[in-house]
């Protein structure tokens, strides 16, 4: 639970303080899928599930990375519609819910349930993003344009910021010298 409210408290803070940036996107959604990957990972092995539902989840994932590549790819932008995000966050949210149903209606009934919902979440996001390259293809959605800050320009203002306080350390230092040399030469 601390993972998915830090994942939408940092998402919130990001877009509020107009941080969004191409490296956040990709950690964010990097960090999601390592986050479901190892859970459901976690009960297939422990039998709560199948491969079935590994299989799904899966598609879903490269089902959502296809069509963010497809967008920022021909948009030069960053845009996944708010109902695409609805369907990988309730796979996070039922993730927690697995034990639960596992211990109290069974083996078959956890994997009926499962399936069902990583399989109705996925014809959602099939649909749904069917719906939005339609809409992109149409100029009828907005694509965030997210700053792009080469890593070569961050370890330039990095270095600049070190040798103009190393100059400013040397010339204090000098000064200091001449300060002290005055000093000795009034006594």
């Amino acid at each position: 639970m601390v993972i998915i409210f830090s994942d939408i408290i940092d998402g919130q803070i990001a877009r509020r303080f107009n941080q969004v940036t191409n490296i956040g996107v990709y950690l964010d959604a990097t960090g999601d899928t390592t986050f479901l990957a190892v859970l459901f990972f976690s009960f297939l092995y422990l039998g709560y599930i199948d491969i079935t539902v590994i299989a799904l989840l899966a598609a879903h994932r490269f089902t959502r990375l296809a069509l963010m590549l497809y967008i920022s790819f021909y948009g030069k932008g960053y845009y996944i519609p708010k109902h695409i995000k609805a369907t990988g966050f309730i796979p996070m949210l039922y993730v927690f819910l697995v034990p639960f149903i596992y211990q109290y209606c069974g083996k078959e009934m956890s994997q009926f349930i499962t399936i069902g919902v990583a399989g109705i979440t996925y014809v959602f996001l099939v649909i749904s993003s069917f719906i939005a390259v339609y809409r992109f293809k149409r100029g009828l959605i907005k694509v965030q344009k997210i700053e792009k800050v080469p890593v070569k320009k961050i370890v330039k203002e990095k270095k600049a910021k070190i040798i103009e306080k190393h100059k400013i350390n040397k010339a204090e230092r000098k000064q200091k010298r001449q300060q002290k040399r005055l000093g000795q030469k009034l006594r």
